[in-house]
């Protein structure tokens, strides 16, 4: 072990910050002036590697367009898949955390959002002639193209069938 692992150690074992060795009162591994200081890093640090070009997490060169490279990317999909079923399993809406009814996924503001932001995406879609479902050409007039027509008209054709079960 060496003299600056030693030395950090020493520091954690009398309760004081491993970074800088001021009390610690905090409960957490570093002071709050040192965790300040590390944010302020990251963030630089973030925003010269987008400048770059580079992946803003690790720093290597991205193959696409997309904001992290694809091994980060594939990551956060698998953390934030995680996380959503956790919230879920907790009654918490998956986005925001805040507590909702068992059974539902968003909490109302959630819903809110989501929903805006669907509607906005779908009409900006319809008004550059595109599908307002999968964002192909339309080869038709209304919403969606002959495809997406095909698959909503047997969704609801479904969804009342499972109705008149039900009744």
């Amino acid at each position: 072990m060496n003299s600056i692992t030693r030395k950090r150690r020493d520091r954690i074992a009398r309760g004081l910050c491993p970074e800088c060795g001021n009390v610690n009162n905090t409960g957490k591994y570093t002071c709050d002036e040192c965790r300040e200081k590390r944010r302020q890093r990251d963030r630089v640090r973030r925003e010269n590697r987008i400048e770059l070009g580079l992946c803003p997490v690790c720093g290597i060169p991205k193959a696409t367009d997309k904001y992290l490279c694809e091994k980060c990317n594939g990551n956060n999909i698998k953390y934030m898949q995680i996380m959503r079923e956790k919230r879920r399993q907790e009654n918490l809406c998956i986005y925001c955390s805040k507590e909702i009814e068992a059974g539902q996924t968003y909490c109302e503001e959630c819903k809110r959002k989501i929903s805006d932001y669907s509607t906005k995406r779908k009409r900006e879609k319809v008004a550059n002639n595109l599908c307002g479902r999968c964002g192909r050409e339309r080869d038709r007039e209304g919403f969606y193209c002959k495809e997406c027509v095909k698959i909503v008209n047997a969704r609801t054709r479904l969804s009342k069938q499972k109705k008149q079960l039900i009744n």
